[in-house]
């Protein structure tokens, strides 16, 4: 590749973990911003001025914090990755038990 960069996860997507949202907090609240500026974002977009930009930001954050779950998503995190490492790997199981 460019650069000398390569994917971590391979050339597709497939080669992801599903659960990848679970980890990485920021995929799942990307998504909600992404998904709703796709839908707000005006046909000549390079017109918008900063203040409309921001404005329509603005209004986007205000609405992914009253429809979606954002205090679950942070304060969750710690359950679910203790969760997660319990079911799948031996020394974090004695870990998440109290053990060494």
């Amino acid at each position: 590749m460019e650069g000398g960069l390569r994917p971590f996860a391979g050339e597709h997507a497939g080669a992801q973990p599903p659960d990848i949202p679970d980890v990485l907090l920021h995929e799942t609240a990307i998504s909600w911003v992404k998904s709703r500026e796709g839908k707000t974002k005006p046909p000549k977009a390079w017109e918008e001025t900063r203040e409309a930009f921001t404005a329509r930001m603005r209004g986007i954050v205000q609405e992914v914090n009253a429809s979606c779950d954002v205090e679950g998503l942070c304060y969750g995190f710690l359950k679910r990755l203790g969760d997660g490492a319990a079911l799948r790997v031996p020394h974090a199981r004695a870990r998440a038990q109290g053990g060494g």
